[in-house]
Formats: C-alpha cells, sequence, structure tokens
C-alpha cells in the first residue's frame, strides 16, 4: 500500500486537463522573499515539504475532486507546485517549486512540539544564522484541542509574548525570533503542548 501524503497548501486548482495544481503562498515583512529562495524553503512545514518532495520526484498522487456533474472522482495532482511571494513594494512573484527546491534543499536542526496539532506537529527550526522559525503546517491548526474554538489573534498574542528577544508574527504560520536561550526553547515548547488543554 502507498504511503499516504496529506495535502495541506493555500490553495488548487484543477485545470480542463484533469490535473489537481497545488498553490502554496507566502508572505514576509522581514525577508525579501522573492530574492531570498533559501528563505522560502526553510519556512515550509516537514508535511508539505514531504508531499512537495514526492511529486517532484515524479510520484503519482491523486486526491478527490468534484467533476461538473458533482461526483467525486480521482484526480492527480501535477508534479510541481507554484509558490506565490509577496513583492517588498506591492505585487506577487511566482515560482516553481521544482526549480527553488533544486538549488536550495538542506536539513534543519529543528524540534517537534509533539501534542499540538495531530499528526502535524509544528516545528521549531534553527536557521543556520542562530535565529529561528517556528512554522505550523495550517494556521489554524488543523488537530488543536480546542478545535473550531481556536482563536488566532489570542494564540498569535500569547505567542510573542514568550520571550524576552522580540518574537514577530511573520506570516500566517511562520513566526520569526532572532535569537533564544535554551530555556526560552524550552517555554515555546511548554506553551505549544499545553495550548488549548488547561
Amino acid at each position: 500500500m502507498a504511503e499516504s501524503l496529506q495535502i495541506t497548501c493555500d490553495a488548487t486548482t484543477v485545470g480542463d486537463d484533469g490535473i489537481m495544481y497545488l498553490h502554496e503562498s507566502m508572505f514576509s515583512g522581514l525577508f525579501d522573499l522573492p530574492n531570498n529562495h533559501a528563505e522560502i524553503v526553510a519556512r515550509l512545514h516537514p508535511a508539505k515539504r514531504k508531499l512537495f518532495d514526492a511529486l517532484v520526484a515524479g510520484e503519482r498522487v491523486e486526491a478527490e475532486a468534484r467533476d461538473q456533474s458533482g461526483a467525486v472522482v480521482k484526480v492527480p495532482l501535477d508534479h510541481d507546485v507554484t509558490v506565490h511571494v509577496n513583492q517588498r513594494y506591492g505585487g506577487v512573484r511566482r515560482f516553481s517549486y521544482a526549480s527553488i527546491i533544486a538549488k536550495h534543499a538542506r536539513a534543519y536542526g529543528e524540534v517537534q512540539a509533539r501534542g499540538f496539532d495531530s499528526n502535524c506537529e509544528p516545528v521549531i527550526r534553527q536557521m543556520p544564522d542562530r535565529s529561528f522559525r517556528i512554522i505550523f503546517n495550517t494556521m489554524p491548526p488543523r488537530g488543536n484541542a480546542l478545535g473550531a474554538s481556536f482563536n488566532m489573534d489570542h494564540f498569535g498574542a500569547c505567542m510573542t509574548k514568550l520571550t524576552a528577544s522580540k518574537m514577530t508574527w511573520d506570516d500566517r504560520d511562520v513566526f520569526h525570533l532572532p535569537s533564544a536561550t535554551e530555556a526560552e526553547i524550552r517555554a515555546i515548547l511548554q506553551f505549544l503542548l499545553s495550548y488549548g488543554k488547561d
């Protein structure tokens, strides 16, 4: 039996060719994403990266969609993903995920906050410059204990107060931390592990 891959991206479209196309959108007020593809890769949650890499490698992945008559049908996913990123002075640039990952694939030191989002736990990722990204698969999370009552504004306000070093909520599912002590990373992990379970 083939491995199950979760489809999580910002948008999907089904073309006239019967193929589903994936679109991933990213925003940053801190980084010039159109000219910093390594940062684009650094912001991908492991579950998304696993799916995107499988597609680029040529694996046949299918998803359910509705045809014109409303019937549920299986459609294949395209073997690439379009990444949409904001430009600093307005507008959006689009890139092929395959072209970005070919030049900027790398592994990062990271730890998962197990228990926050079932099957898609957030990760705290340390960058080469010793800054950190806290990356969520989706925000709001799909599998948090709070379910539909998860309040993103409350969560974000609590997150950004956890460390003495200024934490910035830089995108819907990415927090940036320029530096952090080991104790601060433990505090973030503990917060994520317990959020919604009090």
